[in-house]
């Protein structure tokens, strides 16, 4: 009948637990016996072949069959000597990429918080990089393509929008962007600084910085079509104008300033 069964099963958890602890005492007891043990992808803790319970992150779960003191001491004694090189391994983990090897630092089990190593993307640079609690990258630090250092801060979900990168010579950059599209870009090349100012859709709306044609600088207005309409410079002279365009910037008017 029903009680029966539930006492069959009953003895059978019992004469189950009664060999483990037999065998975990065994072994134990040798301090010098090194002790068979894994922990499953899933988070159980297995010792001599025996089930002791499962860890979360850094949290040891004993066996809830475990429900003696003695026995539970005994899991724990048990998982203690198990665990020995489990916890260090969540820690930090030695991994590979397409760029070599790197470091892993773990928090919480297997939630990466930082690494550094080989960068997959540049095959003679480095990386390193900062994740937040969904395992997005929010900081990162690296090699360009061109051998110069690059930095890089993200959104929540891992999206750059402030990158600062140094070029091949002694220039630098500086862009910010939303929605993955460039809002702000800052540089400083051989002639000078520049600034560019883009629309929604990424087109460089206004233009600032070291006029490429004359001693001075310039402002330049375009259109949602990447089309001059106004320039604000310097002329061949020294002496300031403003250039005016029609819409498609075929035609222009010049307004010159007193010589």
């Amino acid at each position: 009948d029903e009680n029966s069964e539930e006492h069959g099963a009953a003895d059978l958890i019992a004469r189950f637990v009664d060999r483990r602890a037999a065998h975990l005492i065994r072994s134990l007891d040798d301090g010098e016996k090194e002790l068979l043990s894994v922990v499953t992808r899933q988070g159980e803790v297995m010792v001599e072949g025996h089930a002791v319970g499962r860890v979360k992150g850094f949290q040891f779960e004993p066996d809830p069959a475990a429900t003696e003191a003695e026995e539970k001491r005994l899991v724990l004694r048990a998982a203690r000597r198990a665990l020995r090189e489990e916890m260090p391994r969540r820690l930090a983990s030695l991994e590979t990429n397409e760029g070599g090897g790197m470091v892993v630092c773990r928090a919480g089990g297997d939630r990466a918080v930082a690494s550094i190593g080989a960068n997959p993307t540049i095959a003679k640079g480095g990386l390193v990089q900062l994740y937040n609690e969904g395992g997005n990258p929010v900081f990162a630090a690296a090699v360009n393509a061109e051998g110069a250092g690059r930095l890089a801060l993200g959104t929540m979900q891992g999206t750059a929008t402030l990158i600062a990168e140094s070029g091949k010579d002694d220039g630098g950059a500086i862009s910010l962007s939303r929605n993955g599209r460039r809002a702000l870009a800052l540089l400083a090349g051989s002639n000078g600084g520049l600034l560019n100012l883009f629309s929604a859709s990424g087109v460089p709306l206004v233009v600032a910085g070291a006029a490429e044609d004359a001693a001075g600088g310039a402002v330049v207005v375009r259109s949602n079509e990447g089309k001059d309409l106004v320039r604000v410079g310097v002329d061949e002279k020294g002496s300031g104008n403003v250039t005016l365009f029609n819409k498609d910037a075929s035609e222009r008017k010049i307004v010159a300033g007193p010589r």
